[in-house]
């Protein structure tokens, strides 16, 4: 299963709408189960706080996704996901707020990035739920991708 910790929730619309296209369109690919956890996001210590309080509860893999993370092709992001679609491996990803990780998280936890570009917190979410159901499709065979 993979979860992605978000730091509040979507208020633009149109993204919503979006994010649930993609997140309904992935109902169709039982081999890879997506939750979303949202934290309130109030005050970034705060925020921090009650997601590290998350973390210490819930064991698995957390990978950060942060604009200095590590760089995946759309391939290699589908071949780092395998383990997850194949061998039923959870992980979790944290998108981070407007003041993106305090310095020790990024030291404590794994990191990728969605690009080299920075994005609001909510376009990273949508963006980075797209190339989950466009890894879902690959890993299908179902010609949503173009190289």
């Amino acid at each position: 299963m993979i979860k992605i910790i978000c730091f509040g929730h979507l208020k633009k619309l149109q993204l919503k709408e979006l994010a649930s296209d993609y997140l309904r369109r992935m109902n169709n690919f039982p081999f890879l189960k997506i939750e979303i956890v949202e934290f309130k996001d109030d005050h970034m210590i705060n925020t921090m706080r009650r997601i590290d309080d998350y973390v210490e509860k819930n064991d698995g893999r957390y990978i950060l996704l942060d604009e200095n993370g590590k760089d995946y092709t759309t391939i290699e992001f589908k071949d780092f996901l395998k383990p997850v679609i194949e061998e039923n491996e959870d992980i979790t990803f944290i998108i981070g707020g407007a003041d993106g990780f305090e310095n020790d998280w990024k030291k404590k936890f794994e990191s990728m990035k969605i690009s080299s570009m920075v994005f609001t917190h909510e376009m990273a979410r949508v963006l980075f739920i797209e190339q989950l159901y466009r890894a879902a499709t690959l890993h299908a065979g179902i010609p949503y991708h173009k190289e």
